[in-house]
């Protein structure tokens, strides 16, 4: 978190958002699916 903040104000920190929000969604997707999959209560 730290290295974050101190490249936020940097053109990299654009870019990394802009790679990490969808590779989020992703990996927040296989989760949920997983979850779904292994407890059938919540599907």
């Amino acid at each position: 978190m730290g290295f974050i903040a101190l490249d936020y104000r940097q053109a990299r920190s654009q870019q990394a958002r802009f790679i990490a929000f969808p590779l989020a969604l992703v990996v927040l997707y296989i989760i949920i699916k997983l979850a779904t999959t292994k407890i059938p209560l919540l599907g």
